[in-house]
């Protein structure tokens, strides 16, 4: 057997090899991840520079590099938004139907630009995906076994109706607007907005008149009268009475962008998400639809991260702003300077790389938009625990459920894994990364419970929970000790999926594995 470190140090080969004495050999090739302590963090900013200005930005690591991109077309941005869309990592039933929307539009932005499209396959994987995952009833759950769930539904069906034509996909299409019907009497007034939006959006044919008459207007969040004056312009009834009230609860930034709606953790109706369909709904209104450009603008102008939060919201906002950016010609202002440092940028897109230790200096001259995105990346360690929302405890146990010390741990035996999660608050749409030490392997996978969704992955289990009220809760998992040695113990992360700076995590811990 021999073993060698490839030069990105990020993973170990191992050759296992028989010979005999006339030189005939064979033998095997495996390659063993090695995984670096900590957590991946990512950092950055992004900024929207519009007439000439300079000033300087101050990086969050002094020891990871500084990533520049930098960009003057608002297609390009858009691109590079849904390729990260492409390649996020998890695949719930709402991921996996607004990376399939992701492609879809990804792909009309390369007819756009003459562009050779290869996803066409990929389209078609999740696009099966959702078909198969559809439940007895038309709706989808979170998770392809997890209870049927309003909220994912109508995200499924917003991405279907811009898939194919098919037979498949329309009868989809229909057995999801009768579970929404059915549904209906059941759900209190904001689930009833939610699914009277989703069916009007498609043009679902019902009396919207008589379900919106038992719900007041005045007596709803602003979301939800967004939703409200929306389901009512797409059904054809009045609504001018509703739309002013709520353009007298309009706000404005320093740049002049218009916006409505509560910052929340609620994917499903924070800000985000109301200025999606206030937006939808200026512009199919002839007496504001010349404010249509204010509301837009605030996607981009107040966009603070190079990527946006989610996949809900990348996938909604580049909708919106799509049909613009493909009207417009390609920028290009030979005139327009970008300088980072000693690094000066006059043709677009472009990227550089910085070192972290030091003072940015920015400054743009000329006429134009210059899009400036800003990121680091870097391993870290946690020493402390994060706590303020999500307190994470981490123990061994043995199988009689004594408490084992993680420096006199045994190897040849089976032992259990104890995550303790202390919640403050109620949580929705929760995942809970459980790494496990490299000395050992899963003694078994239980299947997934009713209220939550199972991965398990060579050096951690993930655990997708859709509502963690608030409280202590227990997950145990048993692993078998496997190899001597000392192994570090990944800090257990818990946090919200579409929120994720909502977190909390326990402090980097130790494993002595020894006979």
């Amino acid at each position: 057997m021999a073993s060698k470190h490839q030069a990105a140090f990020d993973t170990l080969t191992v050759q296992f090899t028989v010979a005999d004495s006339l030189r005939n050999s064979d033998g095997e090739e495996r390659t063993i991840p090695v995984l670096p302590a900590g957590t991946l963090d990512t950092k950055g900013r992004f900024f929207v520079l519009d007439n000439d200005t300079s000033f300087t930005y101050t990086p969050d690591y002094t020891d990871a590099p500084l990533q520049v991109y930098t960009e003057n077309n608002l297609l390009n941005l858009l691109e590079k938004e849904l390729e990260s869309l492409r390649n996020y990592p998890q695949a719930c039933m709402e991921q996996t139907a607004n990376k399939m929307w992701g492609l879809l539009m990804m792909k009309q932005i390369n007819e756009r630009m003459n562009k050779p499209f290869k996803y066409d396959k990929q389209i078609a994987q999740l696009q099966t995906r959702l078909l198969e995952n559809q439940q007895y009833g038309g709706g989808w759950g979170w998770w392809e076994k997890s209870s049927p769930n309003l909220y994912i539904t109508t995200k499924v069906l917003q991405a279907l109706r811009h898939a194919d034509t098919t037979a498949s996909v329309k009868q989809a299409i229909r057995e999801g607007y009768i579970y929404l019907q059915n549904e209906l009497p059941k759900t209190e007034r904001l689930a009833k907005l939610e699914a009277l939006y989703c069916l009007s959006e498609g043009g679902h044919i019902y009396p919207y008149q008589f379900a919106l008459d038992s719900i007041p207007f005045d007596s709803l969040h602003i979301h939800a009268q967004w939703q409200y004056v929306r389901i009512k312009q797409k059904a054809g009834l009045p609504y001018s009475k509703e739309i002013a009230k709520l353009w007298q609860l309009k706000q404005q930034t320093f740049t002049g962008s218009l916006y409505w709606g509560e910052d929340n953790w609620l994917w499903y109706r924070n800000r985000q998400s109301t200025m999606v369909i206030a937006a939808k709904t200026i512009a199919a209104d002839s007496n504001y639809r010349r404010y249509s450009p204010q509301i837009k603008q605030y996607f981009i102008a107040e966009k603070k991260s190079v990527y946006y939060r989610n996949t809900v919201e990348q996938a909604e906002i580049i909708n919106l702003l799509l049909s613009d950016a493909m009207a417009k010609k390609l920028q290009s202002n030979s005139s327009t300077t970008l300088q980072v440092n000693e690094h000066r940028f006059t043709q677009f897109p472009n990227t550089a790389k910085l070192p972290g230790n030091g003072i940015v200096h920015i400054r743009k001259e000329g006429p134009g938009l210059v899009y400036l995105g800003l990121s680091q990346q870097k391993h870290v360690v946690p020493q402390v625990a994060k706590d303020s929302l999500f307190a994470v405890h981490t123990r061994l146990l043995s199988k009689q459920g004594d408490t084992l010390q993680l420096q006199q741990v045994k190897s040849g035996t089976t032992v259990i894994l104890e995550v303790t999660v202390q919640a403050n608050k109620d949580g929705e749409y929760v995942q809970l990364d459980i790494p496990i030490p490299a000395g050992c392997s899963y003694h078994s996978k239980p299947a997934s419970y009713w209220n939550e969704h199972r991965e398990y992955r060579k050096e951690k289990l993930s655990v997708f929970i859709e509502k963690l009220p608030a409280g202590t809760h227990r997950y145990r998992l048993e692993l078998d000790t496997r190899f001597n040695g000392v192994f570090r113990l990944n800090p257990a992360r818990i946090a919200l999926m579409y929120f994720p700076v909502f977190e909390g995590y326990n402090r980097m811990q130790q494993v002595r594995i020894s006979k």
